[in-house]
């Protein structure tokens, strides 16, 4: 599970959603707490998911497996029925279907003000936010007496909760509570309540997700075996070649990439960050060179199928990416022609 940058609320975002926030008011003012609070979506308009999809690098928020086309737009903080897990769930034998998931209801109306509340929202695919998360959820206080109004219906709005779940945009750094082995199995690093609640709640151990981990960390090892190999050896130009494989292992674009910063941490006692920080000039030379790659793809997406404003402000934001005044500009404008086949002219 990897952790991004929160992505800025939308311009528009707070005047489309008024109609709907109205009339969750409305609603709680006269129903409650008798009635299930209905809820209208706007995830119909498109502008909004593509900003998650950015972020999230066309990532599943849980599981980072790639994003369909039409992800699914999750509530955290679930706005409606909200369950707590006794027993995480498993796959069967088609790999298609999850059984065994139980729990025991919370609350029918729980953090209905969340709804349109931009900081609320996360991409995950269909198989996390159906299958397994849907809406079970774990935080604190849980069973407090205060928690809830009239038997289980309404969660109370003035309470603080706080979430014992992993977070994509906030929070504590998924990685060091999570721990993967060569097989692709996961588990929670030192018994952490985090990690075993996010691998259960998430379905992060289901069958399938581990096979697709297995797939990718015979070369996470090698490059971090090699980088142990090159220090060991006083190997300048090892340590160099392993470091630039491991940067382009863990980039955020990368499938699985937060399993690299976990194996690293495991094997080398290294944090991500501290990784970054010692190479800081190669990390940067390779994230140049990467996120130029993924903007220069998302550019010949919108030449494709994108909007003129769309094209526009791709276009916009490579040219500032390659600007003369910026750091290590040619290679900007060295990797949007190899990617595009087009010269840097044509922006």
């Amino acid at each position: 599970m990897e952790q991004y940058v929160q992505p800025k609320i939308h311009d528009d975002f707070i005047q489309t959603t008024e109609t709907e926030r109205d009339s969750i008011r409305d609603q709680v003012n006269s129903l409650f707490p008798e009635k299930n609070i209905t809820f209208n979506s706007v995830w119909g308009i498109p502008k909004f998911k593509k900003v998650f999809v950015k972020a999230q690098y066309n990532k599943c928020a849980y599981c980072e497996e790639k994003l369909t086309t039409h992800p699914d737009v999750e509530h955290f903080f679930p706005k409606g029925l909200v369950k707590k897990l006794h027993s995480t769930g498993y796959e069967v034998t088609d790999m298609v279907n999850m059984r065994g998931q139980q729990g025991s209801i919370i609350a029918c109306n729980g953090f209905w003000w969340l709804a349109y509340n931009w900081y609320n929202y996360l991409l995950s695919c269909s198989i996390c936010n159906r299958q397994w998360k849907v809406n079970f959820f774990e935080f604190k206080p849980n069973r407090d007496s205060a928690l809830l109004v009239n038997n289980k219906s309404f969660v109370r709005r003035r309470k603080k909760y706080i979430p014992q779940l992993l977070h994509p945009f906030k929070g504590p750094t998924p990685y060091k509570h999570l721990k993967y082995n060569k097989y692709g199995f996961i588990s929670a690093r030192n018994k952490s309540i985090l990690g075993i609640n996010s691998i259960n709640v998430y379905g992060l151990h289901r069958a399938t997700l581990t096979d697709s981990r297995e797939e990718k960390m015979a070369n996470i090892y090698n490059a971090v075996l090699k980088y142990i190999t090159a220090i060991q050896h006083g190997d300048d130009l090892g340590i160099q070649k392993s470091v630039v494989t491991l940067f382009k292992l863990g980039h955020k674009s990368r499938p699985f990439s937060s399993i690299v910063k976990s194996v690293l941490f495991d094997q080398v006692e290294l944090s991500w960050e501290s990784f970054m920080k010692i190479n800081k000039n190669t990390f940067e030379i390779v994230n140049i060179e990467l996120d130029t790659i993924v903007e220069t793809k998302r550019y010949v997406q919108y030449l494709q199928s994108g909007t003129v404003l769309e094209i526009a402000d791709q276009a916009q934001k490579i040219k500032q990416m390659g600007a003369p005044t910026m750091p290590h500009f040619s290679l900007v404008q060295f990797f949007f022609t190899d990617v595009s086949n087009e010269s840097w002219a044509t922006l």
